[in-house]
């Protein structure tokens, strides 16, 4: 298990330290965010159908309703930036109408959200034992803690370095 844990940690410096750091240098072009973001969505797929322990069949029927999920969930996100940059960029000349539909999109993400998990568990039951199921959720939360522990040792090194 340790040295399953250290691969992943060396995976992840390996990807995040030819990404992150030349971010450092300078502004990262859209493209190059895509391209980060692609890697990361393949590395946390990868994560998941191993923690899960998917069968190729499994994996074959899983992936594309796990790609879909995660795409109705991203633009759920999109749209709450979406709305706190519309009234970040007004600054003082945001209306109540305006700070109204920002609140209304930012207290209704989780509810939305929700629905779309739920949508998807569904679906996800005809593909996966109810211990994948279980594992599914515990390795989604395990590749989130993993990534930002791994960021938060990326920043505690960047600023030593920059001192």
């Amino acid at each position: 298990m340790n040295m399953r844990k250290n691969l992943i940690y060396l995976i992840l410096t390996a990807i995040l330290a030819g990404i992150v750091s030349p971010a450092y240098a300078q502004k990262p072009t859209a493209q190059e965010r895509r391209q980060w973001m692609a890697e990361m969505q393949n590395y946390k797929k990868e994560y998941i159908v191993k923690a899960v322990q998917l069968t190729d069949e499994q994996k074959a029927k899983f992936l594309p309703l796990y790609d879909a999920m995660e795409g109705e969930m991203q633009a759920i996100g999109r749209e709450v930036r979406q709305a706190v940059k519309t009234v970040s960029d007004k600054k003082t000349a945001a209306t109540d109408a305006d700070y109204n539909k920002a609140v209304d999109v930012m207290y209704n993400a989780k509810s939305r959200e929700a629905a779309v998990e739920k949508k998807y568990y569904a679906k996800f039951k005809a593909i996966l034992t109810p211990r994948q199921l279980y594992e599914l959720k515990s390795a989604e939360n395990r590749f989130t803690r993993e990534m930002m522990r791994h960021n938060s040792k990326s920043k505690k090194a960047d600023k030593k370095t920059r001192k």
